[in-house]
């Protein structure tokens, strides 16, 4: 799914860079590093970005050479392609970013579906080495996203809240990559049974509308998407979150240490949220445990149970819970759809762990769902921005602002944060100072969010790297 990313013409341009590119050396760069490589498979002839130019030649679908490093503003900047020598003819690629000081920076160019020139913004992630010493590369940010990017069928788990009532639902959907799709709920905590069709438009950046109200992003893989609705002039509002159906999988692909934010209501005790740690061993046996819960007083409960993974990913756990985990086995969606059960829920989780090169960096798009003090449900969509550039810094700020919200607030504000490191368990938790707590997958493209504090309302928020 997002785990870190490989763009075969970046790299390969990579290994035949040299030293004499500059922009670094043994002690890295102090400011913003910037080559161009070409994976459009057309000619370029030069590229400016944030107004500085890079004139080297560039054929089309040049795996075998970059330019040189040149100095970018910090931020983020907009991409100029133009493509016919010795003319003005250009495309204006919409900006990517964060630039960040310290890093070394690839644009890689290339054509989206629609047959336009769009840009993916990679950083390295150690400051200290050229690409062509070591080219792991992790993409910050790409506008490279047609309706293309979602096809084929996904499973999503849905929370909504319907004039007061709380339902879950697993449902499936089905992407042409032109623009239409289907939809059939397979389970519904109200036993409700439906199907039908939608229309579907994305964003270069990778905002996802549909036909049926609801609106969010997708990866830029494709392999993940969430959407919400937040019109509650019907009301009715909800949240979701889909991954695509894969084959060949099986109890293997669940291995690790993860970490799932939990939003649920008890028909009797009302809205709550939890973050549980989940071992899985690969071989249908797991075990869990609450690390925090908003009931006052918390209840950390913990156990052992069984799971099972179907071919397609989507897989079920002995306590009744029903989702779907990604293909590459990074990320999770759980809900809880039995008919009369008295509670429902819905979770995300995200593997934790992983090597030193975790980091959180760039604009993030979030979906969230919640309830206030006073038990009333509502739904947002949110865009963060995390400046947490260096694995070895573990503390940062988060800038959010609010894009839409169905009780029509509005607002942007930061919060600083820190993360917890491998040594600690769980690693990679994200404590914010204004009391959230997050996690997120290693390489920082996937966070999960959850208010657990006892007062004031409870949030869980799931949010993809832009």
């Amino acid at each position: 799914m997002l785990q870190v990313v490989r763009n075969v013409s970046l790299i390969l341009a990579s290994f035949f860079l040299v030293s004499a590119c500059g922009g670094g050396g043994d002690g890295g760069p102090s400011v913003p590093e910037t080559e161009v490589t070409n994976g459009s498979f057309t000619e370029i002839y030069k590229v400016e970005v944030g107004g500085v130019l890079f004139d080297e030649y560039l054929s089309g679908g040049c795996y075998s050479c970059a330019t040189s490093f040149q100095t970018v503003d910090d931020g983020y900047n907009s991409i100029n392609v133009y493509y016919i020598q010795y003319s003005d003819i250009s495309d204006i690629i919409d900006p990517v970013g964060p630039f960040t000081a310290g890093k070394l920076h690839t644009v890689n160019i290339k054509k989206n579906a629609a047959g336009n020139y769009c840009a993916q913004l990679w950083t390295h992630n150690d400051p200290n080495k050229l690409y062509s010493v070591d080219p792991t590369g992790v993409l910050v940010d790409s506008n490279c996203m047609t309706t293309a990017t979602l096809s084929g069928t996904y499973t999503a788990n849905k929370i909504t809240d319907a004039s007061g009532t709380p339902v879950t639902s697993q449902i499936t959907y089905t992407f042409d990559g032109v623009g239409n799709g289907g939809w059939t709920v397979e389970s519904d905590s109200q036993g409700n049974s439906s199907s039908g069709s939608f229309t579907y438009s994305i964003a270069d950046d990778g905002t996802v509308t549909l036909s049926t109200g609801d609106t969010g992003f997708v990866s830029t893989d494709g392999t993940v998407f969430m959407a919400s609705d937040t019109d509650a002039s019907d009301n009715s509002i909800n949240m979701l979150v889909g991954m695509k159906q894969t084959s060949g999988l099986d109890d293997t692909i669940l291995s690790g240490t993860y970490v799932a934010n939990l939003a649920g209501v008890d028909a009797t005790n009302g809205p709550w949220t939890s973050r549980i740690k989940y071992d899985f061993y690969g071989d249908g046996s797991v075990d869990w445990q609450i690390l925090q819960d908003s009931t006052s007083p918390a209840t950390l409960d913990s156990g052992t149970t069984t799971y099972s993974v179907a071919s397609t990913g989507t897989f079920s756990l002995g306590t009744g819970e029903t989702g779907i985990v990604s293909s590459d086995g990074e990320t999770f969606t759980l809900a809880d759809t039995v008919d009369g059960g008295g509670a429902v829920s819905l979770s995300f989780g995200v593997r934790v762990g992983g090597d030193d090169d975790h980091f959180l960096l760039g604009r993030y798009s979030l979906t969230r769902f919640g309830y206030d003090a006073s038990d009333n449900a509502y739904a947002s969509r949110l865009e963060y921005t995390f400046d947490h550039p260096d694995p070895a810094d573990l503390t940062g700020t988060a800038t959010w602002r609010i894009l839409v919200d169905s009780t029509g607030a509005t607002g942007s504000n930061s919060t600083a944060y820190t993360v917890d490191d491998n040594t600690s368990d769980p690693p990679m938790t994200v404590n914010f100072d204004d009391g959230n707590l997050g996690s997120f997958i290693n390489f920082g493209n996937l966070v999960t969010i959850a208010d657990t504090n006892t007062t004031g309302g409870i949030t869980i928020v799931y949010g993809i790297r832009k």
